[in-house]
C-alpha cells in the first residue's frame, strides 16, 4: 500500500513554528499512510526540520526562493499520494 496523503509544508525562517507542524504530522495515527514533504526556503546551513522515526519525510531544499507559490508547486510535483494537502501554521 502506498501513501494516501502527501502533506506539504513550505518552511521559512520561523523554524519553531514549522517544527511544530512536522511534529503534529508525525503524531498522527495514520502516519504510515502520510508522506511529509518539507520545501525549505532557508539557507542550507540552517539545521533541517526533523520528523519522528517512523515518519516518511521528503526534504526539498530551495534556499533563497521568495515565491511560496513556486515552492508549493515543487512540493506537489514530488508528491506521491493521490491526495495533496498544503499544511500551514499561523
Amino acid at each position: 500500500m502506498g501513501f494516501r496523503l502527501s502533506a506539504i509544508l513550505v518552511a521559512g525562517p520561523c523554524r519553531a513554528r514549522a517544527q511544530r507542524v512536522v511534529d503534529a504530522l508525525s503524531a498522527q495515527t495514520a502516519l504510515l499512510s502520510i508522506e511529509i514533504i518539507v520545501v525549505d526556503l532557508v539557507a542550507e546551513s540552517v539545521p533541517r526540520l526533523t520528523a519522528g522515526e517512523e515518519a516518511t519525510l521528503v526534504y526539498v531544499p530551495m534556499p533563497g526562493l521568495a515565491r511560496w507559490g513556486k515552492a508549493r508547486a515543487e512540493g506537489a510535483r514530488v508528491a506521491r499520494a493521490p491526495i495533496v494537502a498544503f499544511i500551514e501554521d499561523h
